[in-house]
């Protein structure tokens, strides 16, 4: 699997996993392990959920640089011109994930960001940044 695959699947899971939560929390700031091609990263993802409207949006990030980890927070909307100002040589990849868990499956749209469709079904748009 492809590390922006992988770091897709892992914010979709965060999103998913706090709406579903039965602790109405809609900030994500957290710091988990995984393994990519055989070695192990951190991966910080820090997003925000709407349960209301049951969408959600998480960046996760591989490798953070111990310096940005003060400088983003949950529940803030980052486009992607501030996001490459944040993170510029400060990681090895960066994926931001919107999770829209109501809208259906077919004819979605847009220019924007590519449209992925995950194995739970559900339709969301990534923006990918690597660093090499």
């Amino acid at each position: 699997m492809k590390i922006v695959d992988q770091l897709a699947q892992i914010a979709e899971s965060s999103v998913l996993s706090a709406l579903s939560s039965n602790v109405k929390k809609d900030d994500i700031f957290e710091f988990q392990e995984h393994e990519f091609s055989g070695v192990k990263s951190v991966v910080m993802l820090v997003g925000y959920v709407s349960h209301n409207i049951e969408d959600g949006s998480c960046i996760a990030v591989l490798n953070p640089d111990e310096s940005i980890k003060e400088a983003i927070r949950p529940n803030v909307g980052y486009n992607s011109g501030i996001l490459k100002e944040i993170f510029a040589q400060k990681c090895d990849a960066l994926v931001q994930v919107w999770v829209d868990a109501y809208k259906p499956k077919e004819g979605l749209n847009n220019s924007l960001f590519s449209l992925l469709r995950s194995s739970t079904g559900i339709c969301h748009r990534i923006q990918a940044t690597i660093h090499s």
